[in-house]
C-alpha cells in the first residue's frame, strides 16, 4: 500500500515536488482481490453446514434417477462421496479460518480501504487515469511474477455456485482451469502451480486463479495500464520483476504420469465388462483407492512448494537472504592507476541508486528556514583566503531548477537547497514538511584564487564512493581510490593519486574517506601539494570535471567552473 500513498501524494495537487524518486514494492497498482478473500475466510464457518446438506440431497435425488442398476453399491458410493463433501467443507472452514487467525488483518467489508484496492474502484481508476507530468519524480516498480496469488470466492461465479456444488470442489476445478490459462510455460512453476493450486483448492477452499505474489497479482504489481507509467516516453519508469515461486517442487511430474496411467487402467478396467462383468467394478475401485493413495504422495511436495513461496514472496523484496541471491546487472569501470573493475549489483541496489551527482555546496541562511528570502545572499562553495568568493541571492540560484529531464542535466553542476514549510495535517495541525530543491549552478566570476572547492555529493552512500577524480584544465589530476570493505574512517581507507599531462599515476598518501556521511566533500589544494594554485587555475580559462563512482560501480562525469555554463576568472 505505501506505493499507493506515495503515487496518490505525488500525483495529487498537494505535491510539492519535493520527491527524487518512488520505488514500489509489489504494490497493488491496479488493486487486488486478496482482501476480498480474507473477508470470505472471516464468515466462512458459518454456512458450510447448510451447504453440505442441500449437496447431499441433490446428490441422492439425482442417484436415485439415474443410477438403478445396483442400488446398494451406487447409494453407498453416493453416501461415501456425500460424506466426502461436507468433511472437505468443514475442513475448508477449519483451514481458512486458521489462516484467518493467522494472517490477522482484520478488515471489515465496510473500510475504505476494501472498497479502495478492489480493482475497477472508482478511486483507483481515478487515480491510474492520471497522465504523466514533468514535474513528477522516477519511478522504480518492483513486482512478483511466477507464484500463486491469493483471490476472492466470489470469482468466476463461485458464490452462486456453492449453493449446489461444494466450495471446494469448484475452487480445485477453477483454480485448474485459470492456471492453465496462463501463458507463462516458461515459468519453472507452471505445473506446480497448476497442481498446487488444484489441491489447495480442492483442501482449503483457496481461491488461487492469478500469478503474482501470495497478495499481488503480476498486472498489478508491474502497474499495466496505468497511465503514469506507460502513457508517456518521457516519463522516467524502470519496472522489474521478482520470481515468487523459488521453492518449485519437479514431483508434479511423476504425478502426472501416475494420473495418466490410471486412467488408462480405469479405461481398461471398463472393458473387462464385456468379458468378466463381475471384475469390473472391484477392479475400478482398487485402482482408484491405490492411485488416489500413491498420487497423494506425490501431490504433496509441490503444494508444500506453493504454500511456503505463498508465505514468503511478498515479502521476499526486504529479506537479507533473498536480496543475496538476487544479483543484477554488473557495472564495469577503470581503477586508478590501472586495470579495471567489476561491480555485481543486487537488484534492489539497482532500483536504490542513481548515478552519483556533485553538487556545489550552498550555504544561506535560507537554510533550513520555513519561508525563502529571495533577497538573501547565498555563499556557493568556492572560497578564498577571506571568505566567500561566490555570493548569489537566492533568487538568481534557484533560477535553473534541475530535472534530471536528460543526460546533459546529469553532466552538469547543480546546487541543492534544503528548506522547510508547513502544511496543515488531517487533525488540522500544522506539519513540517522538508523540501530538497535542486538548481543549475548558475553563472559565475570570481577575482581571487580558489582555496577551498566546497561539494556536497548526491549518492545513497556518499561515504562509500569507490572513486573520485578531479581534472582540472585538463592538465593535473588528482584521484582518490578507495576499499570500501575498509570503515570510511580507516586512515587507510584511500589511496589518493595525482598525475600531470596525463601521465603515469604518483601515489601520494593514504588517508580517511574524503566524502563524509552527508555527502559533504571539501577539497582544500593546498593539502594535496597544490601550494602554487597556477598549477589548477588559470585566467578565463578554468574548467574543472569531476568523476565518481559509487559503491554498485555506477560512474557519473560532471563538468563545470568553464564551458560556457559558468565562466570562472582567477587572478593573482
Amino acid at each position: 500500500m505505501g506505493g499507493l500513498a506515495s503515487r496518490e501524494y505525488v500525483q495529487s495537487d498537494y505535491y510539492n515536488d519535493d520527491v527524487d524518486k518512488v520505488i514500489t514494492l509489489d504494490s497493488p497498482h491496479r488493486g487486488t482481490y486478496s482482501l476480498d478473500g480474507f473477508l470470505d475466510m472471516s464468515h466462512y464457518v458459518a454456512y458450510p453446514f447448510i451447504e453440505s446438506v442441500l449437496q447431499q440431497t441433490i446428490l441422492f435425488g439425482t442417484a436415485a434417477i439415474v443410477l438403478q442398476s445396483d442400488p446398494t453399491v451406487d447409494n453407498l458410493s453416493l453416501l461415501a462421496l456425500s460424506f466426502g463433501m461436507l468433511g472437505a467443507n468443514v475442513l475448508n472452514g477449519v483451514v481458512q479460518g486458521i489462516t484467518g487467525a493467522v494472517l490477522g488483518y482484520g478488515f471489515k467489508e465496510e473500510d475504505p480501504l476494501v472498497k479502495y484496492i478492489r480493482p475497477g474502484s472508482d478511486a483507483l481508476v481515478d487515480l491510474n487515469s492520471k497522465e504523466w507530468t514533468d514535474m513528477l519524480p522516477m519511478f522504480r516498480v518492483l513486482y512478483g511474477v511466477g507464484g500463486l496469488t491469493f483471490g476472492s470466492n466470489k470469482e468466476y461465479g463461485q458464490n452462486y455456485a456453492s449453493i449446489v456444488i461444494p466450495d471446494a470442489l469448484y475452487a480445485m476445478v477453477k483454480n485448474v482451469v485459470a492456471q492453465l490459462s496462463h501463458d507463462e510455460i516458461d515459468n519453472p512453476a507452471y505445473w506446480n502451480n497448476v497442481v498446487a493450486s488444484g489441491v489447495l483448492g480442492l483442501v482449503g477452499g483457496l481461491s488461487l486463479t492469478d500469478q503474482g505474489s501470495i497478495l499481488i497479482p503480476h498486472w498489478s504489481g508491474a502497474g499495466e495500464g496505468v497511465a503514469v507509467f506507460d502513457n508517456n516516453p518521457q516519463a522516467e519508469v524502470v519496472k522489474v520483476p521478482f520470481a515468487a515461486n523459488e521453492n518449485v517442487s519437479e514431483n508434479y511430474v511423476q504425478g502426472i504420469s501416475i494420473f495418466a496411467t490410471a486412467v488408462t487402467a480405469l479405461v481398461a478396467a471398463n472393458a473387462l465388462d464385456l468379458l468378466y462383468p463381475g471384475l469390473a467394478k472391484p477392479t475400478r475401485m482398487a485402482i482408484g483407492l491405490s492411485t488416489a493413495a500413491v498420487l497423494s504422495s506425490y501431490l504433496l511436495p509441490p503444494t508444500v512448494a506453493a504454500v511456503l513461496d505463498m508465505t514468503e514472496n511478498h515479502e521476499n523484496p526486504s529479506q537479507a537472504d533473498w536480496q543475496e541471491k538476487q544479483k543484477s546487472k554488473k557495472n564495469l569501470y577503470s581503477k586508478i592507476p590501472s586495470g579495471s573493475e567489476t561491480v555485481e549489483s543486487y537488484l534492489l541496489e539497482d532500483f536504490l541508486y542513481e548515478k552519483p551527482f556533485v553538487n556545489l555546496a550552498v550555504y544561506n541562511d535560507n537554510d533550513w528556514t520555513e519561508t525563502v528570502d529571495s533577497t538573501k545572499m547565498d555563499s556557493l562553495g568556492l572560497y578564498g583566503a577571506d571568505g566567500s568568493l561566490a555570493v548569489k541571492t537566492m533568487a538568481t540560484v534557484r533560477s535553473q531548477p534541475l530535472k534530471f529531464s536528460s543526460s546533459k542535466d546529469w553532466n552538469s553542476l547543480g546546487v541543492k537547497v534544503d528548506r522547510w514549510s508547513k502544511v496543515v495535517g488531517a487533525d488540522g495541525d500544522s506539519i513540517p514538511i522538508r523540501h530538497v530543491e535542486r538548481y543549475n549552478v548558475p553563472a559565475i566570476t570570481v577575482d581571487n584564487w580558489i582555496e577551498k572547492y566546497s561539494f556536497v555529493v548526491d549518492d545513497l552512500m556518499p561515504h562509500r564512493l569507490r572513486q573520485i577524480r578531479m581534472n582540472f584544465n585538463y592538465q593535473e589530476e588528482i584521484a582518490w581510490e578507495c576499499d570500501i570493505t575498509k570503515p570510511e574512517i580507516s586512515t587507510t581507507a584511500c589511496t589518493v593519486y595525482k598525475r600531470s599531462g596525463g601521465g603515469d599515476w604518483d601515489s601520494l598518501t593514504t588517508e580517511k574517506h574524503p566524502v563524509k556521511k552527508n555527502g559533504q566533500f571539501d577539497f582544500v589544494p593546498a593539502d594535496y601539494g597544490y601550494n602554487n594554485l597556477l598549477a589548477i587555475q588559470k585566467d578565463n580559462q578554468n574548467t574543472v570535471t569531476i568523476s565518481t563512482v559509487n559503491k554498485i560501480g555506477l560512474s557519473n562525469t560532471q563538468r563545470f567552473l568553464g564551458g560556457g555554463s559558468l565562466p570562472l576568472a582567477a587572478t593573482a
